[in-house]
């Protein structure tokens, strides 16, 4: 290599270790980035996200239990205000409506002087089964009409409504079962308290309008269904008054 070569090889050489020493000098002298936030900062602020969330479901539902319980309170104070109201229209219904006295002391006299019946402790007249039909059938007796009759007579003059039951013992029906369409003793009862009515009306004058029936079968015994005695007691028709 000539001399002039080498002179430039030096120089070329010297200069780009200049430009390495220049470059490293920029990157050490440039500001280092900023950090960023930490793991713990970023849970915590995850953690806020969420209270803030919670806390406005909370008001929520603060404000929704407000809403319900003004709305049970008023439920409440309307079901009081009912029941008032249902217990004066009850008072004013006892005050209105039942038996006078000398009604119910006839009817009394009836039950005292018609053997196969009996006047109650809730003011009704109560028929026993053997008076009024044979067993297991609905065609009134002679001695039952006669006894409606009687009644008939207590009640003429008077505006007086009546509700008749008829009530049976828990036996199955077994000899008139080919009577009847399903044999049963609500059937019966129902038969029999009919019976009474149509003859009250037909044969006695006593108001169609002033007349309804009820049967209730063996469920409401007056006796348990645990001997004849109780059995018969439990077989009756009830006719319950109320005079206006």
């Amino acid at each position: 290599m000539t001399a002039p070569l080498r002179a430039a090889a030096v120089a070329a050489a010297f200069a780009a270790a200049l430009l390495a020493a220049a470059a490293s000098g920029c990157r050490s002298n440039a500001p280092a980035p900023a950090p960023g936030p930490s793991a713990e900062a970023q849970e915590l602020a995850r953690a806020r996200t969420v209270i803030d969330s919670l806390q406005v479901r909370v008001d929520a539902l603060n404000a929704e239990t407000e809403q319900l319980k003004k709305a049970l309170e008023e439920q409440l104070r309307l079901q009081a205000e009912s029941g008032r109201t249902i217990e004066e229209l009850q008072k004013k219904l006892k005050a209105t409506e039942g038996l006078s006295s000398d009604l119910q002391a006839q009817l009394e006299q009836f039950a005292k002087s018609t053997p196969g019946t009996q006047f109650t402790a809730d003011k009704s007249v109560r028929f026993e089964e053997v008076l009024l039909f044979e067993s297991g059938r609905a065609e009134l007796k002679p001695d039952g009409k006669a006894a409606l009759a009687k009644l008939a007579g207590v009640l003429k003059g008077r505006n007086v409504f009546l509700k008749i039951d008829g009530h049976t013992d828990a036996d199955p029906i077994s000899g008139s079962k080919h009577l009847w369409h399903s044999a049963s003793n609500f059937e019966l009862g129902a038969y029999r308290a009919l019976a009474v009515l149509l003859h009250l009306e037909k044969e006695c004058a006593v108001a169609a309008d002033h007349m309804y029936l009820a049967s209730y079968g063996q469920v409401r015994p007056v006796a348990a269904n645990d001997t004849k005695e109780n059995k018969r007691k439990n077989r009756r028709v009830e006719i319950s008054f109320v005079e206006r």
